[in-house]
C-alpha cells in the first residue's frame, strides 16, 4: 500500500509541473484582465461599426437584399456582426469578400481596411498584452527563486561564522 501511495504521489508532483505553465498564463490573464477586457471592448465597437457600414451599403442595392446569401451573412446587423467576427479569424474570410465585391467592388477595400485593424491591431495587442504578462510573472518568480537562494546562503554564512 505505501508503494500505490509513493507511486500517486510521484504522478502528482509530475500533474503539477505540467500545470506550471498552465498557472503562468492563468496569473497573466487575470493580471491583465481589465486591459483584455477593454481591448475586447474596442474588436466589439470595431465589428459593431463595421457592421453598420456595410448593412447600410449593401442595403442600397435591390439585387443584394434579394440575394439569399448575402441575408444569410449580411442580412440586418447581427448576422453583419457574426460574419464580421468570422472574418477576423480568417475563417473563410476570402468567400465572404467575393460575396461582398459581387455587388459593391470598392467593398474590397473596406474589408481589407477592416481585418487589417481588427484583426492584426486588435488582436495582437491582446497577444502582446498575455505574453507581456507571461515575462513579468517569469521574471517575478526568478526573483523570488534569486532571493529564496540568497537567503539560504546568507543563512548559512551566518550559521558558519557563528560556528567560528
Amino acid at each position: 500500500i505505501h508503494q500505490f501511495i509513493g507511486q500517486n504521489l510521484l504522478r502528482l508532483a509530475r500533474l503539477l509541473q505540467l500545470l506550471r505553465p498552465l498557472m503562468f498564463l492563468m496569473r497573466g490573464f487575470m493580471g491583465n484582465a481589465k486591459l483584455i477586457f477593454w481591448s475586447c471592448m474596442v474588436l466589439v465597437i470595431c465589428l459593431y461599426a463595421g457592421s453598420i457600414t456595410v448593412v447600410m451599403i449593401l442595403s442600397q442595392d435591390p439585387v443584394a437584399t434579394a440575394d439569399p446569401t448575402m441575408i444569410r451573412y449580411w442580412g440586418n446587423l447581427f448576422k453583419s456582426m457574426l460574419t464580421l467576427a468570422e472574418m477576423v479569424t480568417y475563417d473563410d474570410w476570402g468567400a465572404r469578400v467575393d460575396e461582398i465585391v459581387k455587388f459593391v467592388p470598392w467593398m474590397y477595400g473596406f474589408t481589407v481596411i477592416f481585418l487589417g485593424i481588427s484583426s492584426l491591431g486588435i488582436f495582437n495587442l491582446i497577444t502582446g498584452v498575455m505574453v507581456q504578462a507571461a515575462f513579468q510573472i517569469v521574471t517575478e518568480d526568478h526573483e523570488k527563486g534569486l532571493e529564496l537562494h540568497l537567503s539560504h546562503a546568507k543563512a548559512a554564512l551566518e550559521d558558519a561564522l557563528a560556528k567560528n
